[in-house]
């Protein structure tokens, strides 16, 4: 998302994923509570409270530096978008900061400028987040001004006509892009009909038909208080900042939210392996995709899964996958995995480049890795480093009000249990090689894998062809 060029300086409009680092935690006890970490995080006094109208107010206090935090969350994001307006809810969310009933964008710059405060709107598949951070002495207006961008956007036509032609012009520039040619495809043929298969910033032809009707009615949908949650972090007390929630979110009329918020539907797998291209002939090296659907952020399993991801290549150069592909073979500069967090199941992703010479050789290495590790589970050092990195890094994540905050909502958003994280660094520690054994067996399944890569198509299709029947995408049809 682009900057608006008159708030530029005190604006961060931020495009991206709401992930949490901290993964969610089991509903039964740490099964070895003896061993605690080192470096504990002491969590901070937390009030929560759930207004009369259905919104969830959440306070925690945080002394230790003269600033506050203030997130307002709405349950709602890139996956609640209508059919055929993908980036609909990132354009809501930046529009939001644009103009309100009684301030217009250069008041809310103005304002934002003389609090000394940041401003952030972003949306997720999941969720979109309103953010305002800045001295806890200025606490009040900040969040009076965080309600108002809520609670009375105006929608101002020239704003919306500016910020379809800026977000045109980025999309321009990132469809070029091999790397983000990869990731939209991949997530297009991983999840196919899905919410989740639409890019959450939308695409050229999406944007264009994108109508402030439209951005009203998304709107009116789902910015309700029984879909919000309000989280204040920092130097307040919970005795003075509960009443103001109250006092500037009380009077917001509950409604029924869509049907689809009560029984969301997790995207169906891929019937079988698919092998796409997209042939960009220009390339001399290949983008690399590899992957199936993983999990829902709420898994009990999210804790194993994390430190067998570590291992297998969410650990840098300690990495299964940067040793071999990367140290050994010399195939690549860089390779990773992860998975991603979100409500319903989201993807498992390998993702790496290559001349594209060895994008074949590539994808075999990396699934050969991935084999391995299953088959043979965990080094003891390996687990050691794994744990160590998530129960160490921990308190890193929560250094600032708005990370404490926005971990805060995601309890809130994954369904997360209220000692999340309190209990997250002994349920670490507590993970054991045979629980990781277990992941590797039953959540890094090789069938119905999707690799994508964006290259050549006449110097890779051959050598993918062994994974399963290559389709060719001519990269003048991707949007």
């Amino acid at each position: 998302m682009l900057d608006h060029p008159r708030r530029a300086a005190i604006l961060g409009i931020v495009l991206s994923l709401t992930l949490t680092t901290a993964p969610p935690a089991a509903t039964n006890s740490p099964k070895n509570a003896a061993a605690r970490p080192s470096g504990r995080f002491t969590l901070p006094p937390v009030s929560r409270r759930v207004l009369r109208n259905g919104l969830v107010a959440i306070v925690a206090e945080r002394h230790s530096v003269p600033t506050v935090a203030v997130t307002i969350m709405i349950r709602a994001g890139a996956a609640q978008n209508p059919p055929g307006r993908a980036g609909a809810a990132d354009v809501l969310a930046e529009l939001l900061t644009l103009g309100t009933k009684t301030r217009n964008a250069s008041k809310i710059a103005d304002e934002v400028d003389a609090l000394g405060a940041t401003l952030s709107a972003s949306s997720a598949y999941d969720s979109t987040t309103v953010s305002l951070t800045g001295l806890s002495a200025d606490a009040a207006r900040i969040l009076d001004l965080a309600a108002d961008l809520v609670r009375n956007p105006a929608f101002p036509p020239s704003e919306l006509a500016e910020l379809k032609t800026r977000r045109a012009g980025a999309l321009k520039r990132q469809i070029d892009s091999p790397q983000t040619l990869a990731d939209r495809a991949f997530q297009k043929s991983l999840f196919g009909s899905h919410p989740y298969a639409q890019p959450a910033d939308g695409t050229l032809k999406s944007l264009d038909a994108l109508t402030e009707t439209d951005l009203k009615s998304l709107y009116d949908a789902w910015y309700v208080p029984n879909a919000a949650v309000v989280a204040v972090a920092g130097d307040v007390a919970s005795d003075a900042v509960m009443p103001e929630i109250e006092r500037l979110f009380g009077s917001w009329t509950k409604k029924p939210l869509p049907a689809a918020a009560a029984s969301p539907a997790d995207p169906a797998p891929p019937d079988g392996a698919r092998v796409l291209v997209i042939d960009k002939p220009d390339l001399t090296q290949g983008q690399i995709r590899i992957g199936r659907l993983g999990v829902r952020r709420s898994t009990p399993d999210w804790y194993e899964l994390q430190v067998a991801n570590y291992i297998l290549g969410g650990g840098g150069f300690s990495s299964r996958l940067v040793k071999r592909i990367r140290s050994e073979k010399g195939l690549t500069y860089g390779v990773g995995s992860q998975f991603a967090a979100r409500r319903l199941t989201g993807p498992f992703t390998i993702s790496t480049f290559t001349p594209n010479a060895t994008v074949g050789e590539t994808v075999e290495e990396a699934l050969k890795v991935l084999s391995k590790l299953r088959t043979e589970g965990p080094g003891e050092q390996e687990l050691t480093d794994a744990k160590s990195f998530f129960v160490g890094g921990f308190p890193l994540a929560l250094e600032t009000p708005a990370q404490l905050a926005q971990q805060l909502l995601n309890i809130e958003l994954f369904g997360l249990p209220p000692d999340y994280l309190a209990t997250y660094q002994d349920r670490f520690a507590a993970v054991t090689e045979d629980d990781v054994k277990r992941v590797l067996k039953t959540r890094f399944d090789l069938s119905s894998l999707v690799i994508v890569a964006v290259s050549k198509a006449a110097d890779v299709k051959e050598s993918l062809a062994k994974f399963g029947r290559v389709e060719v995408i001519p990269f003048s049809s991707m949007e």
